[in-house]
């Protein structure tokens, strides 16, 4: 993340140069570092490429505005967004995930210390005080073991249940998920439930991060094709699809994006989370969770 702020650092200098081509060039290995990141399997991994996708896209947006209206710097941008497209598959990063934890909790077994010693370093709580975890008698390890399996079961059936759901609709998926987070909320004495609260993450969050930055891709690729049609038509168009054949699809409602004119600009949006944002107006503040290509860009009040 921070070689992805100091390329939109860098960009930044050249276009302030007028040196467009090149800062295009920088900000672009963004997209590369993205997916490099987002290669590993594993939620932190899609998480992480996500998040520097989003870096590199607000680099972009950077070069955009600064260009004005140089249609050639817009028809370059929309071509990279085009081509350096990012693809994130929370499958695979549920699965990757998947067998690190049951890896995890099989190794955890092996370990000599006291299995709740071992349980709090997993859980980030442990002190490191020995004199807490007196020796086992006999047959307690076998309990232990027994409750390690329980645990790694429901870890398991979790997280099945989460596999099968990134492939629903965005509705069914978020239904699921949020029923699977929600049994982690749910208090009990159950000493299996330590488990959950250690491998079950908050998959919903990272399944929206990355339909944010979709859509924030999808926004911005619009809004260089608007770009290139004011250049070349002389006005903004009244409808997206006279600017797109086909419209970016909005992740968080399955429908094309929302767009409007504003004046002598316009802005392409999401819905968002909720399915109703809309748009905001012009320097009004907008949400971190809003996504949303506004030209020209006008500053929001402090």
């Amino acid at each position: 993340r921070l070689y992805a702020r100091l390329l939109r650092v860098e960009g930044y200098v050249l276009a302030r140069e007028g040196r467009y081509a090149e800062a295009i060039g920088v900000q672009s290995r963004g997209f590369r570092l993205a997916q490099h990141a987002a290669s590993d399997p594993i939620i932190i991994g899609l998480l992480v490429g996500a998040y520097i996708d989003g870096i590199t896209l607000q680099g972009m947006e950077d070069l955009l505005h600064m260009a004005g209206r140089r249609q050639e710097v817009a028809a370059a941008v929309r071509d990279v967004l085009k081509a350096r497209r990012s693809h994130y598959d929370f499958k695979r990063a549920l699965t990757g995930y998947t067998v690190t934890a049951t890896v995890s909790i099989e190794l955890a077994k092996k370990v000599k210390e006291h299995p709740a010693r071992v349980l709090a370093q997993l859980a980030g709580t442990d002190e490191g005080a020995q004199k807490r975890y007196p020796r086992l008698k006999k047959g307690e390890r076998r309990l232990w073991g027994q409750l390690y399996d329980a645990g790694e079961a429901d870890v398991l059936r979790l997280l099945l249940d989460a596999i099968d759901a990134a492939d629903l609709p965005r509705p069914a998926r978020v239904a699921t998920l949020q029923r699977l987070e929600d049994e982690l909320d749910q208090p009990t004495l159950n000493p299996v439930h330590i488990f959950r609260m250690i491998f079950f993450s908050a998959f919903i969050r990272a399944a929206d991060t990355v339909d944010r930055v979709n859509a924030a891709r999808s926004c911005q690729m619009a809004g260089a094709a608007l770009l290139v049609y004011k250049a070349e038509h002389g006005a903004f168009p009244e409808r997206l699809d006279q600017v797109m054949d086909t419209p970016p699809v909005d992740p968080f409602n399955g429908k094309p994006l929302q767009y409007r004119r504003e004046g002598e600009g316009f802005v392409v949006y999401s819905v968002g989370e909720s399915g109703e944002f809309d748009g905001g107006k012009p320097g009004e503040k907008v949400g971190r969770r809003q996504t949303l290509f506004r030209y020209p860009w006008v500053a929001s009040p402090k």
